[in-house]
Protein backbone atom coordinates (compact mmCIF):
# COMPACT_ATOMS: atom_id res chain seq x y z
CA UNK A 1 0.00 0.00 0.00
CA UNK A 2 1.33 3.37 -0.45
CA UNK A 3 -0.05 6.39 1.19
CA UNK A 4 -0.10 10.22 -0.02
CA UNK A 5 0.50 12.91 2.57
CA UNK A 6 -0.12 16.73 2.19
CA UNK A 7 3.41 17.80 0.98
CA UNK A 8 2.90 21.23 3.04
CA UNK A 9 0.84 20.44 6.33
CA UNK A 10 1.79 16.76 6.76
CA UNK A 11 -1.67 15.75 6.91
CA UNK A 12 -2.77 12.30 5.56
CA UNK A 13 -4.71 12.31 2.37
CA UNK A 14 -5.35 8.74 1.20
CA UNK A 15 -3.69 5.06 0.90
CA UNK A 16 -3.64 3.53 -2.60
CA UNK A 17 -3.88 -0.27 -3.13
CA UNK A 18 -2.40 -3.08 -5.40
CA UNK A 19 -4.78 -3.53 -7.51
CA UNK A 20 -3.96 -7.19 -8.09
CA UNK A 21 -2.78 -8.35 -4.68
CA UNK A 22 0.01 -11.18 -4.44
CA UNK A 23 2.58 -11.82 -1.74
CA UNK A 24 6.57 -10.17 -2.67
CA UNK A 25 5.14 -8.42 -5.58
CA UNK A 26 6.86 -4.71 -3.86
CA UNK A 27 3.38 -2.76 -5.21
CA UNK A 28 5.03 0.89 -4.68
CA UNK A 29 8.90 -0.19 -5.03
CA UNK A 30 8.97 3.05 -7.62
CA UNK A 31 6.70 5.89 -7.69
CA UNK A 32 5.82 9.23 -9.70
CA UNK A 33 3.16 11.99 -9.35
CA UNK A 34 2.41 14.68 -11.71
CA UNK A 35 -1.05 16.74 -11.04
CA UNK A 36 -3.62 14.87 -10.24
CA UNK A 37 -1.71 11.24 -11.68
CA UNK A 38 -0.25 8.96 -9.24
CA UNK A 39 1.89 5.71 -11.29
CA UNK A 40 3.34 3.58 -8.81
CA UNK A 41 5.45 0.68 -9.81
CA UNK A 42 4.62 -3.11 -8.77
CA UNK A 43 8.70 -4.33 -9.80
CA UNK A 44 7.27 -8.14 -8.94
CA UNK A 45 3.68 -8.08 -10.11
CA UNK A 46 2.55 -11.95 -10.51
CA UNK A 47 1.11 -12.88 -13.97
CA UNK A 48 0.72 -16.52 -13.88
CA UNK A 49 3.47 -17.97 -12.00
CA UNK A 50 5.95 -15.45 -13.08
CA UNK A 51 7.42 -12.02 -11.57
CA UNK A 52 6.72 -9.69 -14.70
CA UNK A 53 6.36 -6.22 -13.43
CA UNK A 54 3.47 -3.82 -13.66
CA UNK A 55 2.84 -0.23 -12.87
CA UNK A 56 -0.28 1.58 -11.90
CA UNK A 57 -1.68 5.31 -12.40
CA UNK A 58 -3.99 6.65 -10.10
CA UNK A 59 -6.08 9.60 -9.88
CA UNK A 60 -4.51 11.40 -6.94
CA UNK A 61 -7.94 13.05 -6.28
CA UNK A 62 -10.35 10.26 -6.05
CA UNK A 63 -8.24 7.42 -5.51
CA UNK A 64 -9.12 5.55 -8.70
CA UNK A 65 -6.89 3.19 -10.42
CA UNK A 66 -6.64 4.94 -14.24
CA UNK A 67 -4.60 2.70 -16.29
CA UNK A 68 -2.97 -0.62 -16.12
CA UNK A 69 0.90 -0.85 -17.50
CA UNK A 70 2.18 -4.66 -18.11
CA UNK A 71 5.36 -5.39 -19.81
CA UNK A 72 5.01 -5.61 -23.01
CA UNK A 73 7.88 -8.31 -23.20
CA UNK A 74 5.79 -10.57 -21.63
CA UNK A 75 8.67 -13.61 -22.18
CA UNK A 76 11.03 -12.39 -19.64
CA UNK A 77 11.04 -11.96 -15.96
CA UNK A 78 12.96 -8.72 -15.57
CA UNK A 79 12.95 -5.20 -13.82
CA UNK A 80 9.90 -3.73 -15.51
CA UNK A 81 8.77 -0.47 -13.37
CA UNK A 82 12.31 -0.72 -11.45
CA UNK A 83 11.85 3.07 -12.14
CA UNK A 84 8.66 4.88 -13.13
CA UNK A 85 8.62 8.94 -14.31
CA UNK A 86 5.37 11.11 -15.60
CA UNK A 87 5.92 13.17 -18.00
CA UNK A 88 2.42 15.28 -18.98
CA UNK A 89 0.02 12.51 -20.05
CA UNK A 90 2.58 9.64 -20.45
CA UNK A 91 3.73 7.58 -18.63
CA UNK A 92 8.02 6.09 -18.86
CA UNK A 93 8.67 2.99 -17.24
CA UNK A 94 12.32 1.32 -17.16
CA UNK A 95 13.47 -2.40 -17.11
CA UNK A 96 17.03 -2.03 -16.28
CA UNK A 97 17.45 -6.14 -16.75
CA UNK A 98 15.88 -6.07 -20.01
CA UNK A 99 17.03 -8.05 -22.66
CA UNK A 100 18.75 -10.57 -21.47
CA UNK A 101 22.33 -8.88 -21.70
CA UNK A 102 21.28 -6.30 -19.19
CA UNK A 103 21.92 -3.35 -21.36
CA UNK A 104 17.93 -2.36 -20.12
CA UNK A 105 15.01 -0.37 -21.76
CA UNK A 106 12.33 1.84 -21.43
CA UNK A 107 8.29 2.34 -22.05
CA UNK A 108 6.76 5.33 -23.00
CA UNK A 109 3.42 4.92 -22.65
CA UNK A 110 0.14 7.03 -23.62
CA UNK A 111 -2.28 5.70 -20.87
CA UNK A 112 -5.70 4.51 -21.97
CA UNK A 113 -7.83 5.76 -19.22
CA UNK A 114 -10.18 3.13 -17.53
CA UNK A 115 -13.46 5.53 -16.54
Amino acid sequence: MVHLFDGTTGAFIRSFFNPTPENFEFFGNSLASSGNNILVGALRNMRGNSFLGAAYLFDGTTGELTATFLNPDRSVQDSFAQQVAVIGNSVLIASPSEPSNGSGVAYLFQPKRTR
